[in-house]
């Protein structure tokens, strides 16, 4: 646990020459660090969370780093004619990856509004009308359109996981699931990839499923 810190920078200087050599994610990424270090209202964060119905934990917020959803992209072989889509998306940091890197359509669904105008804003400067953040909740989401789904649900209860899992089942063959903590526990799909990595709030079991 004290070494973790260091890890983490560790991770983003590995990060450093694999994706800031892409220079609209750099400026993209440190946007979004001064935005949020220095203008963010957490009040405002609160008095969001508290309209949504969900529970404080199901709407706690970590950080996957690119250099583990580059792991799971290469181990798919993803590309750029793949649909993606974050659920729960924050800051929409991954969306904004896998379109600028990958050049993927990506679609980030995310509760709060108020990440979801800075997200829309963000990708409306940068002229990226392939990454687009939708205000909603995704347990209301069709997952049809998509290819490749990123599901954090380290906080999810059971019941949430069980809902969203018979939801999952509307992909089409071949759709690929990522999902952290948990798997996906349904015979419609099979584990093709397991894997220990970082987040932002320590370890987290990264699960990637296939619809069969």
């Amino acid at each position: 646990m004290f070494l973790y810190p260091f890890y983490w920078v560790g991770v983003y200087v590995r990060q450093w020459p694999l994706f800031y050599a892409n220079l609209a994610l750099f400026r993209l990424d440190l946007y979004l660090g001064y935005y949020y270090f220095f203008f963010y209202n957490p009040v405002k964060e609160y008095l969001e969370k508290s309209e949504t119905g969900l529970t404080q934990d199901e709407l706690t917020y970590g950080e996957m780093p690119y250099l583990v959803l580059d792991n799971v992209f290469k181990a798919i072989g993803a590309h750029s004619n793949d649909v993606f889509l974050d659920c729960g998306c924050g800051k929409g940091k991954l969306v904004f990856f896998a379109a600028m890197v990958y050049g993927m359509k990506a679609d980030g669904i995310e509760i709060l509004p108020t990440y979801v105008k800075v997200a829309r804003q963000q990708a409306h400067i940068r002229g990226l009308s392939q990454a687009r953040f939708f205000a909603e909740n995704f347990a209301n989401l069709s997952f049809e359109p998509y290819s490749i789904v990123v599901l954090t649900w380290t906080c999810f209860s059971e019941a949430m996981r069980e809902d969203m899992t018979e939801r999952l089942k509307s992909l089409k063959s071949g759709s690929v699931v990522i999902t952290i903590s948990y798997p996906i526990q349904s015979e419609a799909f099979y584990e093709v990839y397991k894997r220990v990595e970082y987040m932002s709030w320590g370890k987290g079991v990264v699960f990637v499923h296939k619809r069969k």
